[in-house]
């Protein structure tokens, strides 16, 4: 078992990105590409040991009353390994024109914090890893952004860290009562206002409204391919985070439920308004997250709220897949607005089918898995509240109208625009990464029910 190698190596891979960063004769686009497929590699037996039951633990303090851990069991596999593969994607199917030693430094100094923080077992390091990914994350944005990049990165900051002090809180709290940073929620008195403290620190990283401000400028001025890790990948701190603290706690906080369900309603009205494709995708991000947090919080009187993790998974592997294409858009076409596409059923297949499959499965086409975890949340919600489940109803209808304008465009529309007209098809690359995302999406359908039932088996 090489669990602790693993551990260890994601450590030092996180410092080395620091010496990355000041070497700038080499962009070590190579080195990144060797150290994802090694890190991959040395996993695989441990993330096999684990579906068959069998859950690690790596305890690296254990003093003063402190025992501080790394564990892989169920969630945390789930997204190590949505974490490795879209990695994998983005480095070896990407034409990406980032390739200096700035951008694969803080990358992969990105991809070790992911790695640590999704095998976070203990509330401290899960607190010191969530933290962690604010140093990549913000540089990106000081480095990268298209507009205002200083203004954008400390406005990210600013609202990632100054809430993250409600997460502490809550933390600290738990330690107080339970004498140990175990996920320990369910079974306090406490327990509803430790629940508030800690569900205001997730809010801002989904984020919710009102704590939403800093998404459009963060999602719409990175370059896409990071933008397909930030809605990948970064969004799925929040249902991590959802899922371990809330794994046994039968709760019911309706403020923070109604919040949730307003503000899946809003993103997909101002999805809806918008004709910028990046926009409106970065808005259907936050409303699909938005949707599975209002589902989970929903769960919490009856049972554990597992179906968020597949939910994330799904979306994971999607909404990255979506801002790929956004990028090939970019770079073929330059052009983002919807209305200036048309045609491309016939003009360009390959991408026309895979963009618009991708984009009927986060609308809810019933033949895929996406559709039944959207239901079995409506469905918790409708439980919980049918006026709650009625205002959740009506932010996805809203979230199908936007969708159905996308496809109208692109499929329906018979006469070509500027965009359509300059826009190329896929490349083999991109191609192959598009049948792999398709088999993914495919073999999560199909294998829904097992993988419900193995979440269910265990947790924290």
């Amino acid at each position: 078992m090489m669990f602790k190698e693993f551990i260890l190596l994601s450590l030092l891979g996180f410092l080395f990105s620091f010496f990355i960063l000041k070497d700038k004769e080499r962009d070590y686009l190579w080195f990144t590409r060797i150290f994802i497929v090694f890190m991959t590699l040395l996993i695989i037996p441990d993330i096999l040991s684990a579906l068959r039951g069998t859950f690690l633990e790596y305890i690296y303090f254990k003093d003063f009353g402190f025992l501080l851990k790394f564990r892989l069991d169920q969630a945390s596999l789930v997204f190590l390994w949505l974490n490795l593969l879209l990695y994998l994607f983005l480095y070896f199917f990407v034409q990406s024109e980032f390739k200096g030693h700035l951008f694969n430094g803080l990358m992969l100094m990105l991809f070790c914090v992911n790695n640590l923080f999704f095998l976070s077992g203990d509330t401290l390091t899960f607190f010191i890893f969530w933290e962690a990914m604010l140093i990549p994350a913000t540089l990106l944005l000081w480095y990268f952004s298209k507009e205002s990049p200083k203004r954008i990165a400390l406005e990210f900051l600013i609202y990632n860290f100054g809430f993250s002090i409600f997460l502490l809180l809550g933390i600290l709290f738990l330690y107080k009562y339970n004498q140990s940073f175990e996920f320990k929620l369910g079974g306090l008195y406490e327990a509803k206002w430790i629940a508030s403290l800690l569900y205001i620190g997730i809010m801002v990283k989904t984020p919710v409204f009102p704590l939403h401000g800093w998404l459009l400028n963060t999602y719409y001025n990175l370059p896409s391919p990071v933008t397909a890790i930030f809605s990948g990948i970064l969004s799925k701190y929040a249902l991590y985070g959802f899922y371990r603290f809330y794994q046994k706690a039968s709760l019911s906080l309706e403020i923070f439920l109604f919040l949730t369900i307003f503000s899946a309603l809003y993103a997909g009205y101002i999805a809806w308004s918008n004709r910028d494709i990046k926009k409106i995708f970065t808005y259907m991000s936050m409303s699909h997250l938005n949707v599975m947090l209002a589902g989970s919080l929903a769960m919490l009187p009856y049972v554990s709220p597992f179906l968020i993790v597949p939910f994330g998974l799904f979306h994971g592997f999607l909404a990255f897949a979506l801002f790929i294409y956004v990028y090939h858009m970019e770079r073929t076409s330059g052009n983002l607005f919807i209305d200036e596409y048309g045609a491309l059923t016939l003009t360009k297949p390959i991408f026309t089918f895979f963009f618009t499959t991708f984009l009927l499965v986060l609308s809810g086409f019933p033949l895929f898995g996406y559709f039944y975890l959207e239901f079995a949340m409506l469905s918790f919600v409708f439980k919980f509240s049918l006026l709650f489940g009625f205002l959740l109803s009506l932010g996805i209808a809203v979230n199908l109208i936007y969708k159905a304008i996308v496809f109208y465009r692109l499929i329906f529309i018979k006469k070509e625009g500027p965009g359509s007209k300059t826009l190329k098809d896929l490349s083999p690359s991109y191609t192959f990464f598009s049948v792999l995302i398709f088999l993914i999406v495919i073999f999560l359908t199909f294998y829904l029910s097992w993988l419900i039932k193995f979440l269910q088996g265990g947790g924290v």
